[in-house]
């Protein structure tokens, strides 16, 4: 099941609050630049880069994961591994709010997000 509207409208307005704080200067974005996508139940924090061999094309690398989980009234917390696949983030594996999980990767304590 979806956010609804009002839920939505607020889970956007904590993204845009994290990267007002987390974003590159602005003019390095061109180079680096973060960004979130957020579908169903899911809300995911990307990194987009510009390519190496052609920096007119850009490549998006997931950073972070929460998907919120009704029964538990919870957001499980997810990191991106190296071998590409989502791991439960074990220091902290589950939060009450978008706003927590956002929390927990601005602070990166043990370098799972941003290395």
């Amino acid at each position: 099941m979806a956010f609804t509207d009002i839920e939505r409208y607020n889970i956007k307005q904590d993204l845009e609050a994290f990267l007002l704080v987390k974003r590159p200067r602005e003019d390095r974005r061109d180079m680096l630049d973060l960004s979130y996508r957020l579908e169903d139940q899911s809300v995911e924090i990307i990194e987009i880069r510009a390519r190496y061999d052609d920096p007119n094309m850009t490549s998006i690398t997931p950073i972070a994961k929460a998907t919120y989980v009704m029964k538990d009234k919870a957001w499980k917390v997810y990191w991106m591994r190296g071998t590409l696949k989502w791991c439960l983030y074990q220091p902290k594996p589950k939060v009450k709010t978008c706003k927590a999980f956002l929390d927990l990767v601005a602070k990166d304590e043990h370098c799972c997000f941003f290395g």
